[in-house]
């Protein structure tokens, strides 16, 4: 049985994009077409956040069990940790167990960057909202699939955004700048990463002004969390989504878009069974993670590291 730590999954993401963004193109096209084994996640609320465990697999290959805490609040601690375990479907055996943060933080990017490359975003200026752990790394997943020159960064806190851009600045080599706000961080964006904590929606349609733009929104995973407001959702007519059961018992936004009557229940459709694009100005893709798709990242990494 192997450890495999945060630093050898970080390291083989940054030289490994292309096979993990396959991988988890793979999980997608499985939660599509009912190849996957994902059973929705449980949940556990602590004193500080949420303990989830999600087992899951695709058909005919290895399981992953991940545990792992999300803690809003943590500001010494990474707001998501735990452990992911890979288990062999045929024995039962245990390969590996890796860092349960770093490979969400990297399965997710690779999620973002396959739904990015499905829905065709020609993306030469990002914004990305929010500067937690995730949003290094759809930057840098993003930036394996699209011709990304210019990414703007909003998140509240000044000296977060201010950091994250150096950091992306020095990784990428492209103009990176930190934004005072999200209408000056979305202006003129091509593609829009939300990945936030937030309860309350920040993301509304006439911030959008650059079309056709793509929205990818990966941070509300419970009912009481939002990042678009239902008009997002009205003005792209449908929602995109990596797991659309999922998505459907989890999303507040796509809730909220639902209650409004922006979107229907039926207007959510699997990202993997993209067959054509709506001709709506915004393409919006929702994602609230899957073990299918750990799985399938995990497998990929268990191969390069």
């Amino acid at each position: 049985m192997r450890v495999i730590e945060a630093e050898a999954i970080e390291a083989a993401a940054r030289s490994g994009w292309p096979a993990l963004i396959d991988a988890a193109d793979r999980a997608l096209t499985a939660l599509a077409r009912g190849g996957a084994m994902a059973p929705l996640r449980t949940s556990l609320e602590l004193d500080g956040g949420t303990l989830l465990t999600m087992p899951g697999r695709l058909a005919g290959e290895d399981a992953v069990v991940k545990l792992v805490s999300v803690m809003p609040g943590n500001v010494e601690r990474p707001t998501i940790q735990g452990v992911a375990v890979h288990v062999d479907a045929r024995d039962g055996r245990v390969h590996s167990i890796f860092d349960g943060s770093a490979l969400t933080a990297v399965r997710t990017a690779a999620i973002t960057a396959a739904a990015a490359r499905r829905v065709d975003a020609r993306a030469g200026t990002l914004a990305l909202l929010g500067s937690g752990a995730q949003a290094p790394w759809q930057a840098r997943a993003l930036g394996a699939v699209c011709p990304l020159h210019t990414i703007r960064i909003w998140s509240p806190r000044v000296e977060h955004r201010q950091q994250l851009a150096a950091t992306l600045h020095e990784d990428m080599g492209m103009a990176v700048r930190a934004s005072a706000s999200v209408a000056e961080a979305v202006s003129g964006a091509d593609v829009v990463v939300c990945a936030t904590a937030a309860e309350e929606p920040f993301l509304h349609a006439d911030l959008l002004d650059r079309f056709p733009c793509t929205v990818i929104a990966i941070g509300a995973y419970r009912p009481n969390m939002a990042e678009f407001a239902p008009d997002v959702a009205a003005r792209a007519r449908r929602i995109y989504a990596d797991d659309v059961s999922a998505v459907l018992h989890e999303a507040g936004d796509v809730q909220a878009a639902i209650t409004a009557g922006a979107v229907t229940p039926q207007d959510v459709l699997p990202i993997g069974g993209i067959t054509e694009m709506s001709d709506a100005p915004v393409r919006l893709v929702k994602t609230v993670g899957s073990a299918a798709e750990d799985a399938a990242v995990a497998m990929a990494l268990d191969e390069m590291v």
